[in-house]
């Protein structure tokens, strides 16, 4: 159990020190522990979740790109946020630390007055333990009731109903599409459109749907403790129901590592899983790849993006890595599509990437499109998803070169007097702008913060160092293409 940062952040321990938010949502942050350290490679000895106190003094002699590397470090083992007293270590906040926390959205906090760390975290974390004692005895309440209900198999009905007169609040069951299975509401709609909670509903990682809870009176550790019990109990109402069964664990990951292998596209077991799961036949399919991430971070996206977006989903880790396969209506799968990236963008989380949208018999080719694009990602930051397939053609047809030599060598033959030039990034930033902006002299400038003179000089350089017109179209092809393999050679 834990407090959300935005709680913490309001603990009268906390506001002696006058916190001060400059990156990240707290709101969206669960803070299971707070620790306090100065060490700088600490985030190899944290498990995720910590809100981490600091005076900065083990950054002290580091340098901006070792301070941005501490602070990358800390986001991807998911903490909950960073804490930066201000001390004779740091007077002022290192604006590289906040500019990297905002592009990775962890919560970044400065606190402009000292005071001793050792009252905040014993405060803090007596907090959080007397709030996991309460949610686990309200828990124990709600497992009971609804437990109840369905030994005398009540069904969804009164399972919703008992939820929702336990937690003073209107209750809505849907199913992994998004249409409502059961209502303790005046009004469901409303209830989905604006929930003050929701939660997915699953078995084995199989997404059946979710609960959604309106607004109420009830404190906030009986609705957290509702919300962590009562799906897996609704999960084993809605499999009841079920005549077929769904896929295991197991029978996922080798499904759909079959299909990561380039085995055979028979349909068939993904078809079964489809009839089991109630979606229709008429329906189109595209694969996520999701990155490495501490637990099942990348599976719960996966439920959670799908739930937003109100489509079906077969999920599964294979080595690591998350998989699944969305499943989109016939009628409308590019506009369910559009929710599906739209819900990767909103969605805290690790990096993603889609795959095409194609029929069932070509669900295994979306799936590695998208593993494809996941593997061209930069440096794995939450701020780049969703990556799309369809965007990285290019990329993906060079990364499949598979001999490094063939790449440098192209790279070499386009760009080769470029890249021994001086200032020779600063160059090539500009050359890469230029070309992505369509060859406009004026987006160039705008995108890179420059004068359109400063835009003309360099091109001018290039095409000199170059030997050749830049706004000739086979020459700029050449030059996409260089740019691309020298792209996919760092990664």
């Amino acid at each position: 159990m834990a407090l959300t940062l935005a709680a913490v952040l309001r603990h009268p321990a906390l506001l002696q020190s006058r916190p001060l938010l400059l990156a990240g949502d707290p709101s969206a942050r669960t803070v299971r522990w707070v620790h306090s350290s100065d060490i700088y490679d600490i985030a190899r000895l944290l498990r995720g979740g910590e809100l981490l106190l600091t005076t900065g003094l083990g950054l002290e002699r580091s340098s901006p790109d070792e301070r941005r590397a501490y602070v990358r470090a800390l986001a991807d083992k998911e903490i909950a946020g960073l804490a930066l007293e201000l001390s004779d270590s740091f007077p002022e906040v290192p604006s590289e630390m906040v500019e990297e926390a905002r592009r990775l959205d962890l919560p970044f906090v400065v606190l402009r007055v000292v005071y001793p760390f050792v009252e905040v975290t014993e405060q803090v974390n007596s907090a959080i333990l007397d709030s996991s004692i309460v949610r686990l005895r309200h828990a124990d309440e709600v497992g009971r009731a609804l437990s109840l209900v369905l030994a005398e198999r009540g069904g969804l009905d009164s399972l919703t109903q008992t939820l929702a007169e336990l937690i003073g609040r209107p209750v809505v069951l849907t199913d992994a599409t998004g249409a409502v299975l059961a209502a303790a509401a005046e009004d469901p709609r409303l209830v989905l459109r604006s929930p003050s909670a929701s939660a997915t509903v699953t078995a084995d990682g199989i997404l059946l749907g979710g609960l959604a809870v309106g607004e109420g009176s009830t404190d906030d550790d009986m609705l957290q403790a509702a919300m962590d019990r009562a799906p897996e109990i609704f999960a084993l109402e809605v499999l009841r129901g079920r005549s077929q069964p769904l896929l295991t664990g197991r029978d996922r990951r080798e499904l759909l590592g079959r299909m990561l292998a380039g085995g055979s596209e028979d349909p068939g077991a993904l078809e079964a899983h489809a009839s089991a799961s109630r979606i229709s036949g008429d329906v189109m399919w595209a694969g996520l790849a999701i990155g490495p991430s501490v637990g099942s971070r990348g599976l719960s996206l996966a439920q959670d993006v799908a739930r937003a977006a109100g489509v079906p989903v077969l999920a599964a880790q294979v080595e690591g890595t998350a998989y699944a396969l969305v499943a989109l209506p016939g009628g409308e799968p590019h506009d369910a599509m559009t929710r599906v990236r739209s819900a990767l963008r909103s969605t805290p989380g690790p990096v993603a990437a889609v795959g095409p949208v194609v029929p069932i018999t070509s669900a295994g080719r979306s799936l590695r499109a998208a593993r494809q694009a996941l593997l061209l990602v930069d440096d794995g930051r939450t701020g780049q998803r969703p990556r799309v397939a369809e965007e990285l053609v290019v990329e993906r047809l060079l990364s499949a070169v598979g001999d490094p030599r063939h790449l440098a060598d192209l790279v070499d033959e386009q760009m080769g007097v470029l890249l021994r030039a001086p200032k020779a990034e600063t160059l090539v930033r500009t050359l890469e702008a230029y070309l992505d902006s369509g060859c406009s002299k004026a987006e160039t400038a705008r995108v890179l913060h420059l004068r359109r003179q400063s835009v003309h000089q360099r091109l001018a350089r290039i095409a000199a160092l170059l030997g050749h017109d830049l706004d000739e179209p086979r020459r700029q092809t050449a030059l996409r293409l260089a740019l691309a393999a020298r792209k996919v050679r760092e990664r």
